[in-house]
């Protein structure tokens, strides 16, 4: 029985001490070395909204610093029409650094051809890529009035800003963290510790070239059904991972402020509402089985086709 009692009193006071993992970053900060190219590779789909999308993630990149350091931004992406592959260039800008290196209208291709480049490039040069999307960009479907979707939505640009936070604005860390020797950099691991890792949630990250060498090839029969094979795919060689922050919530379902991660000091009151959140979703959904992807996505698919 005490120890039954231990692991529920052991799990209650995780619920509330790692809702949110704060990590000390200061050892990475400084100006890295850059003594190997750094390769940018971005997938968009170009589904409704997908311009206001590109627009704020370009922008963010550029005030982060990260596109100066960049040796190449290398763009794959999917279109209706040639139409948006010239207006998506125009877009990014597409100077000498940026390349749009694949375009099609086939929707089942996913992520797959970013990814296979990423591959590609790697087993013929020693550098360092990272990769970003257009995370939520199925939640931009034309102006909705429901609070529900509106909050979804919401909750997904706050969790997309946290990963462009850790991806661009501290890429000096990200790239003195895979110098010192650790394959992947991100943050948001799942499933929560003590489970083991296997994907950044999102699925935004950084890694070396080395390291994506022991990946193995995409199954071709699987990923024409599955995009979520895109997903796991990094941690497919059990990398030595560096998480720049963690966190044990549904970030569909609860709001990340920023101040949770960017600021100096945590701030009590947002922390406070962020693990009473945490734990009201959590409790739905373990005592009363309240589904919440089941029952959201349903109301997004009926908002959608309204």
């Amino acid at each position: 029985m005490p120890s039954i009692i231990r692991r529920i009193a052991t799990k209650a006071c995780d619920t509330v001490m790692k809702a949110i993992q704060r990590y000390d970053l200061t050892p990475w900060e400084h100006a890295p070395e850059t003594g190997r190219p750094i390769y940018g590779v971005y997938h968009v789909f170009c589904d409704k909204g997908w311009r206001k999308l590109v627009n704020d993630q370009i922008n963010r990149l550029k005030a982060s610093g990260l596109y100066g350091a960049t040796t190449r931004l290398y763009v794959s992406c999917i279109v209706n029409d040639d139409g948006e592959a010239d207006e998506l260039r125009r877009i990014i800008g597409m100077d000498d650094k940026a390349e749009l290196i694949s375009v099609t209208t086939d929707a089942m291709k996913f992520e797959y051809p970013a990814l296979e480049f990423i591959r590609a490039k790697s087993a013929t040069e020693d550098c360092l890529f990272y990769y970003f999307h257009t995370k939520g960009i199925s939640y931009y479907a034309g102006e909705k009035t429901d609070s529900h979707f509106l909050r979804l939505r919401r909750n997904i640009d706050a969790w997309r800003h946290m990963m462009e936070y850790f991806l661009f604005y501290k890429w000096n860390v990200a790239v003195n963290v895979l110098n010192e020797g650790y394959d992947t950099y991100g943050c948001y691991r799942l499933p929560p510790y003590p489970k083991k890792y296997y994907l950044y949630a999102g699925n935004f990250w950084w890694t070396r070239s080395e390291y994506v060498r022991k990946l193995p090839a995409f199954p071709e029969k699987r990923i024409a059904t599955d995009r979520f094979i895109a997903e796991e795919w990094l941690y497919k060689a059990e990398p030595k991972d560096f998480s720049a922050f963690d966190s044990m919530a549904d970030l569909y379902f609860v709001y990340m402020d920023e101040a949770l991660y960017a600021s100096r000091r945590l701030p009590a009151g947002k922390w406070l509402r962020f693990v009473i959140h945490f734990n009201w979703v959590k409790t739905r959904k373990h005592l009363f089985h309240f589904d919440y992807k089941s029952k959201r996505q349903l109301r997004f698919q009926a908002l959608k086709q309204g």
